[in-house]
């Protein structure tokens, strides 16, 4: 029984093949949400040169991993993972379509909704 949760909680794919760990899963998102950050800092700028914004550096918390299997028939693998992360003022449930580049996966295609807490 002990083995089930073991494995439940270490296999984040739904079948064999190429699949990121929790690690790289966030460590792509925190890299997706720097770069949305940064698009949406220099929108507001241009705005308002009055209005600054800031971007909590706490590091988000991820839960709720779920990925399918992975498509390994293209030049690049990818997958298609949802998951949870908690910043800490806020929830974000999020669904990614992750891309395997030169040794790296990266966040292609992402479906966002913020909850505030």
């Amino acid at each position: 029984m002990f083995l089930l949760f073991v494995l439940a909680e270490t296999t984040l794919c739904e079948g064999p093949g190429l699949c990121p760990s929790r690690e790289e899963i966030l460590s792509a998102a925190k890299e997706q949400h720097d770069t949305d950050n940064a698009a949406l800092m220099v929108g507001i700028s241009a705005a308002d040169p009055g209005v600054h914004f800031t971007v909590d550096r706490y590091p988000p918390r991820i839960s709720h991993i779920v990925c399918g299997a992975p498509w390994l028939d293209e030049a690049e693998p990818r997958v298609e993972c949802s998951f949870q992360l908690r910043f800490r003022h806020t929830r974000t449930y999020e669904v990614a379509q992750l891309k395997h580049i030169k040794g790296r996966w990266r966040i292609d295609r992402v479906e966002r909704v913020i909850r505030q807490r």
